[in-house]
């Protein structure tokens, strides 16, 4: 695929309405960290995370915009907006499997500590 490359009127509408949820999630996911940092210091790990997953999606939202906006970077705008859409995921992955252990641990110490009563 050469730069010049161009999505058609209903491929860019499709487009559109991904960049408008990713933004609209990304603003969501600011104010979530806004709104945790009111439990502090006990909101600040949630804060941080809804933080960066918050900059990922708003910035693919800004890049799916461009695919939609601009004319000859069409390719390149999108495989940018995929790359933070990618990033995000990698986040929610990642805490979702810390998530995981730290309960598996818990539920191994608590079977430990009942069972030697």
């Amino acid at each position: 695929m050469n730069g010049d490359y161009e999505f058609t009127a209903s491929q860019n509408v499709v487009i559109g309405k991904a960049a408008t949820w990713a933004t609209a999630l990304g603003i969501v996911m600011f104010v979530n960290a806004a709104l945790s940092l009111l439990n502090f210091p006990n909101g600040i790990i949630q804060a941080v995370i809804s933080l960066f997953l918050g900059i990922n999606f708003f910035r693919s939202g800004k890049a799916f915009k461009s695919v939609v906006d601009t004319q000859g970077n069409d390719v390149a705008h999108l495989l940018q907006a995929l790359d933070r859409v990618g990033t995000a995921f990698q986040i929610r992955l990642i805490v979702t499997l810390v998530g995981v252990v730290l309960m598996l641990v818990a539920l191994v110490v608590f079977v430990v500590f009942a069972g030697s009563r």
